[in-house]
């Protein structure tokens, strides 16, 4: 497929000159390790490894291997120790092992000790999984097919395991594509998935995974048994809304090829507010995020937005289009929403118990003055607190739920 040949040519990135820039860094850390006779060696990890990455991605994921005799040892202390002696501004973060972030030469590098595994029962924690996930994608090199699926996926907004995005992270878009062979045979597949996929590539569990596996490791649609970790789906992290579009823009994309699917398109208010007609209502909200990890951070403005979404809804407000960014360089979240003009009646009818609910029903009554009832249940006439969203809006921003995800917010449209 052409489109195909173009989107490569646009994505695929010079790996010699990625490896030139790289190279002192990983030669650094080994020289380092050296000198001081820790028995252990840095090595490249992540997309970089496997030979997935995009052009344009300036991220790099480098793994520590340390000797199993540090099996009992804080390899993360270790490791910083040693940094700290290389690179300036080194930040340690914590997570079920605490790895390392640097910027050197315009290349964000994660740093990641981890326990050199002869084989997966060594496992003590599960980073230490991680170079083996690597050497498992290499034998099959399928880079160019697993690039296609990243670009396609960023392109249709659904790319990134973290909380905030619960889309397709590029471990599992690594299956997928090993799985069914290239892209385009993951697509046909993904537009003819049900609403509970098992992707098992080894067979391991004979079909019958839904049913052997930890029934919290099957909460998410889409479950990949993953090959070294037969216990784990590398799904789990999957959500619905981003697995449906997964499988409509699939599906698009077979009918109609086209390359706009591969560019991600860029969050423009400017653009937004151009599509707001006259009858209808533009709400702008900004919000400085507070400061710590990525995921950390990402989860607390989806709260933010999914809290603005639910009361909309409570209180009766048609929506015609929200949406949120989040932009990290420049250190602000926008949120907005789009509502009819037309101002709702002062009150509105409230749904109560049937008449023979007993306490409840008795407990509606003292509740509210203006009671009717129609075949056989309670209805209460009440007066609307809100009747313009802004003003809602304004009321929403202003309570300790929102005001604790965030550092500022306020409405700016």
């Amino acid at each position: 497929m052409d489109i195909l040949k173009s989107v490569l040519g646009r994505i695929k990135p010079d790996r010699v000159e990625i490896l030139k820039k790289v190279s002192y860094v990983v030669d650094s850390i080994n020289d380092e390790l050296k000198q001081w006779d820790i028995n252990a060696e840095c090595v490249l990890g992540g997309s970089i490894a496997k030979d997935t990455f995009l052009k344009g991605d300036h991220d790099c994921d480098l793994f520590v291997k340390f000797n199993l005799d540090f099996k009992e040892e804080p390899i993360s202390d270790v490791l910083e120790n040693v940094l700290r002696r290389i690179f300036k501004k080194v930040e340690r973060i914590h997570g079920s092992r605490d790895y390392f972030q640097f910027k050197y030469k315009l290349i964000q590098y994660e740093i990641v000790p981890v326990l050199a595994l002869d084989k997966i029962s060594q496992l003590v924690n599960t980073t230490d999984a991680s170079p083996m996930h690597v050497a498992w994608i290499k034998q099959f090199k399928k880079g160019d097919q697993i690039r296609l699926a990243k670009a396609f996926c960023k392109g249709i907004g659904v790319y990134g395991a973290e909380s905030y995005v619960k889309g397709f992270s590029g471990h599992v878009l690594d299956i997928l594509t090993v799985h069914y062979g290239s892209f385009l045979k993951l697509l046909k597949a993904a537009s003819e998935w049900e609403d509970k996929v098992v992707v098992d590539h080894y067979n391991i569990y004979k079909g019958k995974a839904l049913n052997k596996l930890n029934v919290s490791k099957i909460d998410s649609p889409l479950i990949i048994i993953d090959p070294i970790q037969k216990e784990r789906n590398a799904a789990a992290a999957l959500g619905n809304e981003k697995f449906r579009l997964f499988k409509t823009n699939a599906k698009q994309f077979l009918a109609k090829p086209n390359i706009k699917y591969f560019k991600k398109p860029t969050f423009s208010i400017n653009k937004i507010k151009k599509q707001v007609g006259s009858d209808n209502k533009l709400t702008i909200i900004e919000a400085t995020p507070l400061k710590g990890k990525k995921d950390v951070v990402g989860a607390k403005l989806l709260k933010v937005y999914e809290h603005l979404s639910k009361y909309m809804k409570i209180n009766e407000f048609d929506v015609i289009d929200s949406g949120w960014n989040w932009d990290a360089k420049n250190d602000v979240a926008t949120y907005y929403v789009i509502n009819p003009s037309k101002i709702l009646s002062k009150t509105s009818i409230r749904t109560g118990p049937p008449t023979n609910s007993g306490s409840h029903a008795e407990k509606f009554k003292k509740m509210h003055t203006r009671i009717e009832i129609n075949d056989g249940r309670l209805y209460a006439t009440v007066d609307r607190e809100f009747r313009k969203p802004e003003k809602l809006v304004a009321h929403m921003i202003k309570q300790n739920y929102i005001k604790e995800k965030v550092k500022r917010i306020k409405i700016v449209k």
